[in-house]
Parts: structure tokens; sequence; C-alpha cells
């Protein structure tokens, strides 16, 4: 579905300003947000390549094949591990020193030793974290189930935040209902579709925000665990 032409996109504009500030004053920095919002809204929408196809994917993708991949990469980082360490000195040296003479017969220099030392802590740091890491998220079990409706709540979340943000109370999430009419306003902004009915999704946000005191955003992030100093 097309995003809206720019005309009726400033009227949707227009339209959720109205709606959230009744400060005359304050609706040029208003209008600026929701712009915003809403640019942002229709970046994380639009379709990315995806194993060979072109696709609208959620943030953190999908959980089943979250866990195929973790799956198959902690395996990959196993086996590495294990033919790291069946490597003999003489290999260390070699794939660790840089050195662009690898027939010579000198013994590395001390300060070589050193530069040997950090760079296989560095690799094993960074395998030791990658593993851990991916125990962790397959713990977790991040991502949506299937085709659920993650761009729905991701208008609702975005909704929720803009109400907020201008002192105004979520509540309700039905068309007649200022959440309601927020949430679908967003949506004909990123999608083209007017007068979309996203209580289900609103409703859901209430709940997020109920249970955890706030909605968390969609941000990407490192998450748990460190990554190995170098």
């Amino acid at each position: 579905m097309r995003a809206p032409k720019k005309s009726r996109l400033d009227e949707v504009v227009h339209e959720i300003v109205e709606k959230i500030q009744s400060d005359p004053d304050s609706r040029f920095s208003t209008e600026i947000g929701v712009r915003a919002a809403i640019k942002s809204l229709r970046e994380l929408d639009r379709e990315v390549p995806y194993r060979g196809a072109s696709m609208r994917m959620p943030i953190r993708g999908k959980k089943q094949e979250n866990v195929e991949d973790f799956k198959m990469l902690i395996e990959k980082i196993k086996g590495l591990q294990r033919a790291l360490k069946k490597l003999s000195v003489p290999a260390w040296i070699l794939l660790f020193s840089g050195e662009s003479d690898v027939h010579s017969d000198k013994f590395p220099s001390p300060e070589l030793q050193q530069i040997i030392e950090r760079r296989l802590r560095l690799v094993t740091g960074i395998l030791n974290y990658m593993r851990a890491r991916c125990d962790y998220v397959l713990r977790k079990r991040p991502g949506e189930h299937g085709n659920t409706g993650y761009r729905q709540r991701r208008v609702a979340h975005e909704a929720w935040h803009l109400l907020k943000r201008h002192k105004k109370k979520p509540a309700g999430g039905t068309l007649d209902s200022l959440y309601g009419l927020v949430a679908s306003l967003l949506w004909e902004a990123m999608t083209g579709e007017a007068n979309k009915d996203l209580q289900r999704a609103c409703k859901t946000a209430l709940i997020l925000a109920r249970d955890e005191g706030g909605l968390w955003d969609d941000s990407p992030t490192i998450g748990q665990g460190q990554f190995p100093a170098s």
C-alpha cells in the first residue's frame, strides 16, 4: 500500500496537531515532532532485502527464524573454538603475527609475541561474547510470531508516545477515542490507508504500558554483555 500524497499527508499532520496541541504558540514545534514520528514510521516500514526477497520485517525479526539462525551460529562458533584450540604453536604464530614473511626461521621477538597474545585474547574474547550472546538470545527468544500485527502495534506505540509527550492520556483505542484516532491517522500517514481501526493494537500497547510502566522503544541495542576490549 502506498503512502498518501503530499497534500493529504499535510492534512493528516495538521489533524494530529489539532488533536494533541491546544496551544497555538506550540503548534509549530508539535508539527515538527509529528512529522518526525511519521518519517520514522515510514522508514521502518520500508521493504528490505531478506533471504533473496524483498519484504517488510519486524525490527527484531521473526521468533522462529531467530531461533534457527542463532542455533546455527552457536554451532559454528563452537566449531571454530574447537578448531582454534587444536592449532599448534607455529600455527598460532602464522595466524596472528601478521608477518608477510611466513617462511622466516626467526623466533618471534618479544614485541611480536605481545602482538600475537593481544590478538589471540581479542579473538577468543569476541568468540566467547558471541557464544554467550547467542545463549542469551535463545533463552529470551525475541521476535514476532509469524505474521502478527507488528506494524499496527508499532503505530499504536508511536501514538502512545505522542499523546504522553503532549500531556494527553492514551485511553480506549477505538476510532472515536483520541488515542484511536491519532493511531489511525498515523497509520494513514504510513500506509495511505484511511480510517484503519487499530483498537486491538492500542489495547496491547496500553497493557504493555501498564505492566512495564511505559513502552519500550524499538531502537536497536547491543544488548546483554560487553564486547571484549581490544
